[in-house]
């Protein structure tokens, strides 16, 4: 006698496996919800921005022709409807979908020109971020103070974002060499707890991206800006078995099945 098949234990079954492992499908919906409403909210946003252009193109174009008291109305209704705008493009800045993401502080250069005025003071940050899946991400940014240039790098460098592959979700699939200016960066896959060895900014930007597992050297040039440059260059050049698959046309099979 066979015995029937229940597809609905199968689904409780799978259902639980993926509740095991940390994953549900209620949270990808919670995602798939929240994207959707930031969506709307930037468009509302985008629309509140093309009504108040058009209102101060016509309240300028009065301010022409108006004079003593109305001009003076005027003037406090076109500085309201500025600073209202202002606040709207605020908001557009900050940048959003950035669940699960996080920031780190990569460099703090300190730059002073001497005028006739006195001394210009600026300071060039530079900050990475990333998911620790995969996704990482780096910018630069100058600005008068360290929290206004901080602002500027974290608003970047989630429009600069890179995926890279990772071997079996902790090391890179092969050895790498890469070179940027004067600066040479060596990566080579480490085994299973190994651990990290590699220098402070190298070893950040793998940690972001979720490395847990590579040996690192890098040569000549340490500024940390060429560094972070010839390191995502390495990381982009990573190839996978599938790509090695497609790009020679061949299967590509692990050595002790040979």
């Amino acid at each position: 006698m066979q015995s029937q098949h229940d597809p609905a234990e199968d689904a409780d079954a799978e259902r639980k496996k993926l509740l095991i492992k940390g994953v549900s499908h209620d949270d990808d919906d919670d995602e798939d919800e929240e994207f959707d409403e930031a969506k709307k909210t930037d468009d509302l946003v985008l629309e509140k921005l093309n009504f108040i252009d058009k209102m101060l193109e016509e309240k300028l174009a009065q301010l022409d022709h108006t004079f003593g008291r109305k001009g003076k109305v005027l003037e406090e209704e076109i500085r309201d409807l500025a600073e209202e705008r202002n606040s709207l493009t605020e908001r557009i800045r900050r940048p959003q979908f950035r669940k699960g993401f996080d920031v780190k502080l990569i460099d703090v250069n300190r730059t002073c020109k001497v005028t006739k005025g006195g001394q210009l003071v600026k300071y060039t940050v530079m900050v990475a971020c990333g998911n620790y899946h995969g996704v990482i991400g780096f910018a630069k940014a100058k600005g008068p103070a360290v929290p206004t240039a901080c602002q500027k790098a974290h608003e970047k460098c989630f429009q600069n974002l890179h995926y890279v592959e990772r071997h079996e979700d902790h090391t890179i699939a092969h050895a790498i060499q890469t070179s940027y200016k004067k600066t040479k960066v060596y990566l080579w896959p480490g085994p299973t707890q190994g651990g990290m060895k590699a220098g402070r900014t190298v070893q950040t930007i793998l940690n972001l991206a979720g490395f847990k597992n590579v040996k690192s050297k890098v040569v000549g040039s340490r500024n940390p800006h060429n560094t972070v440059k010839a390191l995502f260059k390495g990381l982009n050049a990573i190839e996978t078995p599938k790509d090695v698959q497609e790009k020679f046309g061949r299967v590509v099979v692990e050595s002790y099945l040979l």
